[in-house]
């Protein structure tokens, strides 16, 4: 339904602009990790988990996960700007109008992977054409408030059903971060 892919920009857009962040602690070289953001994925139509993940170098998990949830906390509180969410929208009309002029040159595993996605009922197929055609629709609606809404509903430091995964090499000298030094 349009009321689902409207959700599903807002969270697009929260994701975008959390993203952004984190690039900007990388860029100022102030950035404990290699990577960081927040991630949405629908198992089934009625189910949708969301992810925080975090890469850092050897050794450095801990502190940087602690710096990507900071700045998640900060978000929380403190919300979005006009000026970040103006920005999501237009790289996401940009996105689309780029995938709108090449619309005839679509590659198959892109398409096999959204079709993979509509069998399953995550998602829905719609063309280029209906995604920007629809987006200009809905992007100018989507205002700071409803990017709160879908914040304030996260809650990436709830224990009861968090499950953090470490992948780290084994290397002498190098120690595995431990359960409660990840959180």
């Amino acid at each position: 339904t349009l009321a689902k892919y409207r959700e599903s920009m807002e969270s697009r857009l929260v994701r975008g602009v959390f993203g952004a962040r984190m690039r900007e602690l990388i860029e100022r070289n102030e950035a404990r990790f290699t990577s960081a953001g927040i991630g949405r994925g629908q198992l089934s139509p009625d189910w949708t988990s969301w992810s925080l993940s975090v890469r850092a170098g050897d050794g450095e998990l801990p502190v940087a996960l602690e710096q990507a949830m900071t700045e998640w906390r900060r978000m929380r509180t403190h919300g979005i700007t006009a000026t970040e969410l103006d920005r999501q929208k237009i790289s996401i009309l940009r996105v689309s109008e780029a995938r709108w002029k090449d619309r005839d040159n679509q590659n198959s595993s892109g398409l096999a992977r959204r079709l993979g996605s509509v069998f399953l009922g995550r998602s829905i197929l719609p063309g280029p054409e209906w995604t920007l055609e629809i987006q200009r629709e809905l992007l100018p609606e989507i205002t700071v408030a409803d990017l709160q809404e879908v914040i304030d509903e996260l809650d990436f430091e709830r224990t009861a059903s968090r499950v953090i995964f470490s992948n780290t090499p084994e290397r002498d000298g190098l120690e595995k971060p431990t359960e409660d030094s990840l959180g």
